[in-house]
Order: structure tokens, then sequence, then C-alpha cells
């Protein structure tokens, strides 16, 4: 399972990969004479890119998501203990 640092790095490294497409894109269609096979070519890359890009990103949420609960859960869990010692001490 990938910890929640490696999907971060993964994240980041697609979210790099997604903005280098963009501007490949951009540059080829900044042309007055663009190519049309390269165009689609890099359109095509870009969706890949795009679709990589949101699955990563989802992962990470998903870690920091988890993370989040579990600091809520642990947080409330001691809250609970606390109370309930409190109330056996009446």
């Amino acid at each position: 399972m990938m910890t929640a640092r490696d999907a971060e790095m993964a994240y980041r490294r697609a979210f790099d990969e997604f903005a280098r497409q963009v501007e490949e894109v951009q540059f080829l269609t900044a042309n007055p004479n663009p190519d049309r096979e390269k165009i689609a070519a890099a359109l095509f890359e870009l969706e890949k890119a795009r679709s990589i890009y949101n699955h990563r990103r989802n992962q990470w949420a998903e870690h920091l998501l988890q993370s989040s609960r579990d600091s809520y859960h642990n947080e409330h869990q001691d809250q609970d203990e606390d109370r309930l010692c409190a109330a056996r001490a009446r």
C-alpha cells in the first residue's frame, strides 16, 4: 500500500507532467502553421496525463482524509476516556 508521502510525491510528479503536456499543446497550437498530427498526438498525451493526475490527486486526497479521520477519532476517543475516568472518580 502506498504511504501518504508516496501518494503526495506521485501526485506532484503527475501534476508536473500534466503541466508539461499543457505547455506542449500551447506551444504547438501557437504556431501559425500548426502540424495537425503533432497536435493530435500532444492532445492524446495531455489526456493521458490529465487522467493520471486525477487518479494521483484522488489517492493523495484519500490519505489526507484518512489521516484527518484518524486524528478526529483519536481526539474524541481521548475525550471519552477522560470523561469515563472523571465519572468513575465520582
